[in-house]
């Protein structure tokens, strides 16, 4: 019960869920400013705008706590009674009265005749065992003495005057603080819908702003995307370019190479006519070397023949003569001439094999460099074709890269195209959906406030009928006693004092 009042002070929305009973204790609360120097936040909704309070951890110096008797009275007055069963309870509250009324006359009865009897039997009668009966006698006739007061005309004129009064006054309290709280009510309300609608506008204008900046945000995607695509465009062209004059300067080359490789050839077939005619020239110097040979070795047999005939014609001179040494002499020739035959022999081999081993060495070494000039083209050609192949392969491989990321590329245009798309509808989608949402809650405000006035202004009726009611009731009541405490007060006190009180008592105001 102590936290009602604090949210009730601090949240206006949360008074339009409150009965009507409690709204002037909500005005009391709100005029007492309890809640001066306390932190409060301000929560903004879309269809509300609520203050809350922030909880202190110091202790509150004026605690909202009600006693138990005004929680029960509160706890009464906030039942809400028909038209019958307040009559029923004014007809109960009535008999109740009479019937306390009736009590009371018969208990002054009663002590009258217990008077009448004292006095009849005398005090000696009752004696010192009536006095405790007599001291209970004294207190109740005191009390009878305090009743009959309480029912003296002029105490009860005075209390109605009073009462009266009081009523007066707290209807008036009420009246005007009624008049308050439905003047804070309706400006409550008004301050609510002036910021319902400068929030919708907001909203309006958020919205509008949003909307706005997708759309930007969407012209610059596309013109981003445009340049990409013409960026692409471009690069792709400048490959295209470079692949071209890649391709121009592969040719070049690969003509230079041919051109290079052809005047290789040249070159090597003119080593090899070189090496051809060098070879005929040793090939020639062999055979006039042969042949120069040959004619030294002719010249030589014929000098050996002349040599052989002049020694045959010394020896057919001197045959006789020298008999003994002709044997010896001829051997010693024979083996001389053997010798030189021999060593004449081994030098044409010699000769002979040493052209073999020059002419093969010759043969073997061009032989060798054909080897390595046809082994090193058939590489070259091998390098130049498979640089050929992994080029056209990287080509390939180029191009279906370039595809394939142009149609990743592609996808993921067109994945966040319908991304966006989505997202767009989702939002748009949301909106609407809040839009309905608000909608339906403002509706439902207007149609809870409509059906809030409609049974204020059914309570106000029925308030009229029954206060209408009510001072007819008290009106005769009113009459009814007056008139009877006058009649017993002309019997008491002089008439003046009695037309003074009918005048006292027959003022307007009263």
């Amino acid at each position: 019960m102590g936290e009602l009042p604090q949210c009730t002070a601090v949240c206006p929305s949360y008074m339009l869920k409150l009965k009507r009973e409690d709204k002037p204790l909500i005005a009391k609360i709100r005029r007492t400013g309890h809640l001066k120097g306390k932190a409060v936040v301000r929560l903004v909704n879309h269809d509300m705008i609520r203050d809350l309070l922030i909880p202190s951890g110091r202790p509150n110096r004026y605690p909202a706590v009600f006693p138990r008797s005004q929680f029960e009275e509160i706890k009464m007055k906030a039942k809400h009674l028909s038209i019958p069963e307040k009559i029923a309870l004014l007809n109960e509250e009535e008999a109740k009265r009479k019937e306390e009324e009736k009590e009371c006359m018969r208990r002054r009865v009663a002590l009258q005749d217990f008077d009448i009897g004292r006095i009849a039997t005398g005090p000696d009668i009752v004696g010192r065992e009536c006095d405790k009966t007599a001291q209970q006698a004294n207190y109740a006739l005191a009390r009878a003495y305090e009743l009959r007061q309480e029912q003296d005309d002029d105490v009860k004129k005075f209390n109605s005057v009073i009462l009266q009064t009081k009523c007066h006054a707290i209807r008036e309290a009420q009246v005007a603080e009624k008049k308050l709280i439905e003047k804070q009510l309706k400006e409550e309300e008004k301050r609510l819908d002036d910021m319902m609608e400068q929030e919708r506008r907001k909203a309006i204008h958020k919205a509008d702003e949003e909307r706005r900046r997708e759309i930007e945000k969407k012209q610059e995607y596309v013109k981003r995307l445009l340049n990409q695509i013409r960026d692409k465009e471009i690069s792709k062209l400048l490959e295209a370019e470079n692949v071209e004059c890649e391709s121009r300067k592969m040719q070049e080359s690969n003509i230079q190479m041919q051109l290079e490789e052809l005047e290789k050839r040249k070159k090597q077939i003119a080593l090899q006519e070189k090496v051809r005619k060098d070879l005929e020239e040793v090939n020639n110097q062999l055979k006039r070397f042969r042949e120069m040979e040959k004619e030294d070795e002719k010249a030589y047999e014929i000098k050996m023949k002349e040599l052989q005939k002049m020694k045959a014609e010394q020896e057919e001179c001197r045959e006789l003569r020298l008999k003994a040494q002709a044997l010896s002499y001829n051997q010693a020739f024979a083996k001389c001439w053997c010798t030189q035959k021999k060593e004449h022999d081994m030098r044409d081999k010699l000769n002979d094999l040493h052209e073999q081993r020059i002419q093969d060495e010759i043969e073997r070494s061009w032989r060798m460099k054909e080897q390595m000039a046809a082994r090193k083209r058939f590489e070259l050609n091998e390098k130049l074709k498979m640089g050929r192949e992994a080029q056209i392969e990287d080509t390939r491989r180029m191009r279906a890269l370039e595809m394939a990321r142009e149609k990743q590329e592609y996808e993921n245009v067109l994945r966040a195209q319908q991304e966006a798309a989505r997202k767009e509808d989702e939002k748009e989608k949301k909106r609407q959906k809040e839009s309905e949402i608000y909608l339906k809650a403002l509706l439902n405000q207007i149609r809870e406030k409509e059906q809030t006035k409609i049974r204020e202004r059914q309570q106000v009726q029925e308030e009229g009928i029954l206060m209408r009611l009510e001072a007819n009731c008290h009106d005769r009541q009113i009459k009814t006693i007056v008139q009877k405490k006058v009649n017993q007060l002309r019997t008491q006190v002089p008439e003046v004092y009695v037309k003074q009180v009918e005048r006292q008592l027959e003022k307007p105001n009263l």
